[in-house]
């Protein structure tokens, strides 16, 4: 699922981007991609959450560059930041940048545990990595059903992180986007 991701937010960046190889890459690691258009894309894999017992590997976010070469100015460059979870480490991501960071906005939880991270902790992101704009993830807007449905608590709101990310970072705008509806971001 997070491949078929970074790969959609690769052709979102560079429509002549074609797949045709996976690369594993860990927290710190990098990998770089050239498209027939003569673009670049970087993308890093940073430290996520361990979403299962202790000993497995955590969960990667992903920082990912996109250098454009123009006719009218050498370099064109956009970043942004990924993680599903909104759970970051911040000293790992303290020297990373990202025009756009995409995170969940609205906490989900379940009794003392919480599953999906958002509010002031998406706020706390999007100051760290001095975004122009938060892609807000819809990760609880869904209809559940079964025994844990029933004990999986929202705690926030669009609304609320709105305000939140307004007194904090008044310049930075929050874009929600509609399932299967391309999401338009200006590039400067």
């Amino acid at each position: 699922m997070i491949y078929r991701q970074v790969i959609g937010y690769l052709k979102f960046f560079s429509p002549s981007f074609t797949y045709f190889q996976v690369t594993y890459i860990g927290p710190g690691q990098s990998s770089e991609i050239e498209t027939k258009d003569g673009s670049k894309i970087r993308i890093k894999a940073t430290a996520g959450p361990v979403l299962g017992p202790p000993w497995q590997r955590p969960e990667n976010g992903y920082t990912v560059e996109v250098f454009w070469y123009l006719v009218t100015s050498p370099q064109v460059q956009l970043s942004l930041y990924y993680e599903p979870h909104c759970v970051y480490n911040p000293g790992f991501i303290e020297k990373e940048r990202a025009d756009i960071v995409i995170t969940p906005v609205v906490k989900q939880l379940l009794p003392k545990f919480t599953l999906v991270s958002g509010q002031e902790d998406a706020v706390k992101l999007a100051k760290l990595l001095q975004a122009k704009f938060v892609v807000a993830m819809k990760n609880g807007d869904l209809d559940s059903k079964g025994p844990l449905a029933s004990i999986i608590q929202s705690e926030g709101t669009i609304g609320s992180f709105k305000e939140l990310l307004s007194k904090e970072l008044p310049g930075v705008k929050v874009v929600e986007p509609t399932p299967g509806i391309p999401v338009e971001i200006p590039a400067n």
